[in-house]
C-alpha cells in the first residue's frame, strides 16, 4: 500500500510539475504591457525570451541620453501578435525591418516615423490586420512601402507623408475599405502609386497633396465612394485625375487645386452631387473643367485663378445651394456651361475674368427673380441684373 501511494504521489508531482511548466512556457511566450526598446541590447535581451506576442504597445526607439543604437530586429523572430501599437521611431542605423516576418495581427496603430535610414519594410509583409492606423512619416531613405501582400483589414487612416526619396507606393492591394482617411502627402520623389487595386471605400477624406512629380492616380479605378472630401492639391506634375473615374459619391467636398500641369480635369463624370465645396483652383495651365456633366447638385462652386481655363461645362447642374464664384480666369469667355443652372441658394459673384463677355448661361436664372447678392465687375463686360433680364447677355 506504501508503495501505490508512493507511485501515486510521483505521478502527481510529475503531472503537477509539467502543468506549471507549460504554464510558464505560456507565460514566457506573451509578454504582458507595455515595453519600449532603445537598445541593441534590449532588441536581443527581449529576443531571447521568445515571446510570441505582446498584451501592450512594441516601442522600438533611440535612446538620446545613452546615445545608442539599433542595428538589427533580428531577435525578435517569432513575434506574431501585438495587442497594442508597434511604434518603430528615430531610429539611425536600422535599414529594414528583417526579424518581424512572422508579424500577422497588430490590433493598434503601426507608427513608422523619423528613421533616418530605412530604405524597406518587406518584413511585414506577413501582416493581415492592423486595427488602427498606419502612418509612414519621415523616413528619409524609404523608397517603397512594401507590398503588404496579406493585408486585408485596416482600422483606421493610412498616412504616407514626408518621405523624400519615396518612390512608389505599393501593395495593399487586398484592402477594399479604409476605415478613415488615406493621406498622401509631401513625397516629393513620388512617381507612381500602384497599390490599392481592390480599394472601393474610403471613409472620411482621400487627400493627395505637394507629391511633386506623381503624374497619374491610376491606383484608384476601384474607388466608388469616399465619405468627406477629396482633395489633389499642388502636385506639380500631375496631367490626369481619370484614374478616378469610377466615383459615384463623394460625402463632402472636391478640391483641385494649385496641380501645375493638369489640363483637363478628368473622371468624376459619375457624381451627380457634391454637398458642400467644389473647387477648381489656381491650376495653371487647367484649360477644361468638363467631366462634372452629370454634377445636377452643390453646396458651393468655386472656380478661380486658373490662368488658362476656357471652358467649363456643367450641363445637368441645377442648383447651387449657396455661392457660386467665378473669378480671376482671364481666359475664359463664355458661361455656356450653366444653361441649365434653375437656383442659387445666396449669392453670384463673377469677377475679375479678362475676356469673359458671354453671360447667355446664367441668364435664365437671373432672370427668373433671382433675389441673392449679385457681384458681376472687372470682366471683359458687365452685365446688371436689369440687363440680363432684357436679354442682354453678351
Amino acid at each position: 500500500m506504501k508503495y501505490f501511494n508512493s507511485v501515486i504521489l510521483a505521478l502527481f508531482v510529475i503531472v503537477s510539475f509539467s502543468c506549471n511548466q507549460n504554464d510558464i512556457n505560456e507565460r514566457v511566450r506573451q509578454f504582458e504591457g507595455n515595453i519600449t526598446l532603445a537598445s541593441q541590447e534590449a532588441v536581443d535581451d527581449f529576443g531571447q525570451q521568445g515571446y510570441e506576442s505582446v498584451t501592450g504597445d512594441l516601442i522600438i526607439d533611440h535612446d538620446p541620453v545613452s546615445g545608442t543604437v539599433i542595428t538589427s530586429l533580428e531577435a525578435l523572430s517569432g513575434l506574431q501578435n501585438i495587442e497594442g501599437d508597434l511604434k518603430i521611431w528615430n531610429t539611425f542605423q536600422l535599414i529594414n525591418f528583417n526579424g518581424l516576418e512572422e508579424l500577422e495581427t497588430i490590433d493598434g496603430d503601426l507608427i513608422i516615423l523619423n528613421n533616418e535610414n530605412l530604405t524597406n519594410v518587406t518584413s511585414l509583409n506577413m501582416l493581415n490586420s492592423i486595427g488602427g492606423k498606419i502612418n509612414f512619416h519621415n523616413n528619409r531613405q524609404l523608397r517603397a512601402t512594401g507590398q503588404f501582400e496579406s493585408l486585408s483589414s485596416v482600422g483606421q487612416s493610412i498616412s504616407i507623408v514626408g518621405n523624400p526619396r519615396l518612390v512608389t507606393i505599393e501593395g495593399f492591394n487586398e484592402i477594399s475599405q479604409i476605415n478613415g482617411q488615406l493621406q498622401i502627402w509631401s513625397n516629393h520623389n513620388l512617381q507612381e502609386i500602384s497599390g490599392f487595386v481592390s480599394l472601393e471605400t474610403i471613409d472620411t477624406d482621400l487627400d493627395i497633396n505637394d507629391n511633386e512629380v506623381l503624374t497619374h492616380l491610376n491606383a484608384f479605378e476601384s474607388l466608388n465612394h469616399v465619405g468627406w472630401s477629396i482633395k489633389l492639391n499642388n502636385n506639380d506634375n500631375l496631367v490626369s485625375t481619370a484614374g478616378l473615374s469610377n466615383i459615384t459619391e463623394i460625402g463632402k467636398s472636391l478640391e483641385i487645386s494649385g496641380n501645375k500641369s493638369i489640363e483637363q480635369i478628368e473622371g468624376f463624370q459619375l457624381i451627380e452631387e457634391i454637398p458642400e465645396f467644389l473647387i477648381i483652383n489656381s491650376n495653371e495651365n487647367l484649360k477644361k473643367a468638363e467631366s462634372l456633366e452629370k454634377l445636377n447638385s452643390c453646396g458651393n462652386l468655386y472656380v478661380f485663378s486658373n490662368n488658362a481655363l476656357n471652358s467649363l461645362i456643367f450641363n445637368d447642374l441645377s442648383t447651387v445651394n449657396y455661392q457660386l464664384s467665378v473669378l480671376r480666369n482671364p481666359e475664359l469667355t463664355t458661361l455656356d456651361g450653366f444653361n441649365n443652372l434653375a437656383v442659387i441658394g445666396y449669392g453670384l459673384a463673377i469677377n475679375s475674368n479678362d475676356h469673359l463677355a458671354d453671360f447667355c448661361g446664367i441668364q435664365s436664372i437671373v432672370a427668373n427673380d433671382f433675389s441673392g447678392a449679385y457681384e458681376v465687375y472687372d470682366n471683359a463686360i458687365n452685365p446688371t441684373q436689369q440687363e440680363l433680364t432684357d436679354g442682354n447677355c453678351n
